[in-house]
C-alpha cells in the first residue's frame, strides 16, 4: 500500500481478516520523523486521515 509522504521513513500495509463468513480490513501505516515513530491502525480511510494529527500530538508531547 502507498504510504502518505510524511516523515523520513514510512511504510503501509493493509490486512484482511476472514472469520465466520465476515471480513475485516485494517490498514497500518508507520511514519518516522527523527526519533519519533507513529503507527496508527484502523479502517483504511481513518488510519491515513488521523496520521498528521498523531504526528502533531507526538511533537507536542515531546
Amino acid at each position: 500500500m502507498p504510504a502518505p509522504r510524511l516523515g523520513e521513513q514510512r511504510w503501509s500495509l493493509q490486512l484482511t481478516y476472514f472469520a465466520s463468513r465476515r471480513h475485516t480490513v485494517v490498514k497500518q501505516t508507520a511514519v518516522r520523523v527523527g526519533n519519533i515513530l507513529v503507527i496508527p491502525s484502523g479502517s483504511p480511510g481513518l488510519a491515513d486521515a488521523r496520521l498528521q494529527k498523531a504526528l502533531d500530538k507526538s511533537w507536542v508531547a515531546r
